[in-house]
C-alpha cells in the first residue's frame, strides 16, 4: 500500500491555500481562475513510493465519493491542466494505477467555481478501507466467500472475472453481507471484494484465484 498523500491547493484568484493529509502518496492540486464563471485548473502529485506504475486515474463528480461527472486515465505524467471548466462544484480526487490495479484513492478536494471566483476546501468524504481476509471454500460446484467487515462500510461489491483484475463474470452489490454462497460453473475464477458507502469504493481487496473442477 502507498504512503499516505498531502495536497496541497492554491488558488490564484483568492491566494487561499489548504494543506490536508490522505491514505496514498503526496499529491498537489492547484486550480487558477480563468474566464468568468470558468477555470483553467492544474493537478499535480508525487508519483508513488511503491509498485509499478502505468497511469494516474482522475475522478470528478457532483457529490462526494462520486465520479459521475468524469473519470479518466491521464497518463504517466504527474501533472495535467485541464482548460474552461465551467461553474459548478466538483469533488476531485487522483489514484495510481499499477499492474495489480487501481489505489485507494487521494483524499477529496472540493473545488467550487463562480463568477471570476475559485474556492477550495476538503471533503470530509473518505471511502471505507479495503477488505481484509477473503477467502474461499471450495465444494465441489459450491463456492463459499467470507471477508472481514471494514471500518465504515455500508455494503460491499463483489467482482470476479475470467482474467485477474476483471469483472466479467460478476459485479454486484451484496448490501451488508461479508460472506457468499453460490453454485458455479467449472473454471477459473479471479474474485476481490470493495467495501462501499456513501462517499464510493475503497481499493479492492486481495484477489483470490479460484479453480472449480470438473
Amino acid at each position: 500500500m502507498a504512503r499516505r498523500k498531502t495536497l496541497f491547493v492554491r488558488a490564484a484568484v483568492t491566494c487561499a491555500f489548504l494543506i490536508v493529509t490522505s491514505n496514498s502518496t503526496r499529491s498537489t492540486l492547484v486550480a487558477s481562475s480563468g474566464a468568468e464563471g470558468q477555470a483553467n485548473l492544474a493537478l499535480a502529485w508525487d508519483a508513488p513510493s511503491e509498485g509499478a506504475l502505468i497511469s494516474y486515474v482522475i475522478e470528478a463528480g457532483s457529490a462526494p465519493g462520486r465520479s459521475d461527472i468524469t473519470v479518466f486515465d491521464a497518463g504517466p505524467a504527474t501533472i495535467l491542466h485541464v482548460a474552461a471548466f465551467p461553474a459548478g462544484t466538483y469533488y476531485v480526487r487522483v489514484r495510481s494505477r499499477s499492474a495489480e490495479g487501481l489505489s485507494d484513492p487521494s483524499n477529496e478536494i472540493v473545488v467550487t467555481i463562480g463568477r471570476g471566483r475559485v474556492g477550495f476546501t476538503e471533503s470530509s468524504c473518505s471511502t471505507p478501507l479495503p477488505p481484509t481476509g477473503l477467502t474461499a471454500t471450495v465444494r465441489g460446484p459450491t463456492i463459499t466467500l467470507t471477508w472481514e467487515a471494514s471500518t465504515g462500510a455500508a455494503s460491499y461489491q463483489l467482482e470476479a472475472g475470467s482474467t485477474p483484475g476483471a469483472s466479467d463474470l460478476f459485479n454486484r452489490d451484496l448490501g451488508a453481507l461479508n460472506t457468499l454462497q453460490a453454485m458455479v460453473s467449472p473454471g477459473d475464477y479471479f474474485v476481490r471484494v470493495r467495501a462501499t458507502s456513501s462517499c464510493g469504493a475503497s481499493a479492492p481487496s486481495t484477489e483470490l484465484t479460484i479453480r472449480v473442477q470438473r
